[in-house]
């Protein structure tokens, strides 16, 4: 499950999911990012961490957590809003 499933560059998006391995490596990749993050399991598998949108193409992406060990996956669809950050006059 992830946390909120949309919003622009800067928004902090919390993931929580089940099924790996105890102790095990969890790398959280998102959208062209191949690692934004990583993370261990606790013993029973689980994980909650969070990671930052960095600047990327708006629309829609993925959200995926990957097991280094075990290879388990799971995978989110995360929206990026388009944002104007600055607007100076012509």
């Amino acid at each position: 499950m992830i946390s909120p499933i949309c919003g622009t560059v800067g928004t902090v998006v919390r993931i929580m999911s089940n099924g790996f391995g105890a102790g095990e490596l969890i790398r959280i990749s998102f959208g062209n990012k191949v690692t934004i993050n990583t993370t261990i399991a606790d013993v029973t598998g689980r994980f909650d961490t969070g990671f930052t949108v960095d600047t990327q193409p708006a629309g829609t992406t993925t959200v995926r957590a990957s097991g280094i060990i075990t290879g388990q996956m799971a995978a989110y669809p995360f929206f990026i809003m388009p944002n104007i950050s600055i607007l100076a006059p012509p």
